[in-house]
């Protein structure tokens, strides 16, 4: 039997479903500490998920909360969401990691680096992906 959720979407049917499946994400980046691999699948799906949240939330709003926010339009409100340094980030690296590189508004300031040891911090641990 086929679990619900919005046609197409692995059985997540609103906003909040992604936002769930993001900490899901951002929790197994955590506690895969040695698997290199599992790491990078995890900060892929987390980057992805979290700038397509913009696509979910604007779907998910009704038009009484899009007047409110005179928010009218997805640009719109990914405009809005990339005044938070996170989702810019996160922009970068999802854009760059679906689309091999970013060719709209790429941001030269912007890495992302995996590395076998910490850099810098040693409390974080080894394999590391840090996007800055």
């Amino acid at each position: 039997m086929a679990l619900p959720g919005r046609d197409k979407t692995s059985a997540l049917d609103n906003c909040r479903d992604l936002l769930r499946k993001l900490e899901r994400e951002i929790k197994r980046f955590g506690q895969d500490r040695t698997d290199i691999e599992a790491r990078i699948d995890h900060a892929f799906n987390a980057v992805v998920t979290a700038w397509q949240l913009c696509d979910w939330v604007f779907a998910d709003m009704t038009a009484e909360q899009k007047t409110k926010l005179q928010i009218f339009s997805l640009g719109e409100l990914k405009i809005r969401a990339l005044q938070c340094r996170a989702i810019h980030l996160c922009r970068q690296a999802a854009t760059a990691s679906k689309h091999w590189k970013v060719t709209n508004f790429p941001d030269p300031d912007v890495a992302v680096i995996v590395t076998a040891n910490p850099i810098g911090d040693t409390t974080v641990p080894w394999p590391s992906i840090y996007i800055a």
